[in-house]
């Protein structure tokens, strides 16, 4: 059964990269401060509840910069039914609305992707296609996410968690290069 994910989940990533390269002829990355961006667009995974305190953290920090959140988590049905929806800002899908090329099909999913965003992270920490391909089609003038070899041609930047792979770190070093970003 894995070799069939790992041959749909190969398959899936190269038909997201040819469909990019069509989308995105002579799109140049947009320079942009992070002082300066309005509207701020997460993606992430959770597997356990204690993500969504982290990305609620994140949201609220964000905030506090007077950034405008909108963000879109991928969950469990089973872990969907135990959490409480977290912030307005926050919509979910779970796995059961992807189908089997892996492409998410929600409704949240397509109000997100129609968002016009100035930096849009992905949060996911582990290869996870349905957020690249949100990711990939969301218009956002700049894109960050985790290192993966295989979504590089997603992301403006990609920030390597290391041997560590715990989200609050990941968050840590997000938050520390966005503050670099300048013009």
């Amino acid at each position: 059964m894995k070799i069939l994910y790992n041959n749909r989940l190969s398959i899936a990533y190269k038909q997201l990269k040819k469909e990019i390269k069509k989308l995105r002829i002579k799109q140049e990355v947009e320079k942009i401060q992070y002082e300066n961006a309005e509207k701020v667009g997460l993606l992430f995974e959770v597997k356990v509840d204690s993500d969504i305190i982290k990305i609620e953290h994140f949201i609220k920090t964000l905030e506090k910069d007077h950034k405008k959140v909108k963000a879109l988590g991928i969950i469990s049905a089973k872990l969907l039914e135990t959490i409480k929806k977290p912030l307005p800002s926050v919509e979910f899908f779970t796995f059961k609305d992807v189908n089997w090329k892996l492409a998410p099909e929600h409704e949240n999913v397509k109000k997100f992707i129609f968002s016009e965003l100035d930096i849009l992270i992905n949060l996911s920490m582990d290869k996870c296609f349905p957020m690249a391909f949100i990711a990939a089609h969301t218009p956002a003038k700049f894109r960050i996410g985790q290192f993966e070899p295989a979504s590089s041609f997603v992301y403006d930047f990609m920030i390597d968690n290391g041997e560590t792979n715990e989200l609050s770190r990941f968050i840590s070093n997000v938050t520390h290069y966005l503050h670099l970003l300048k013009k």
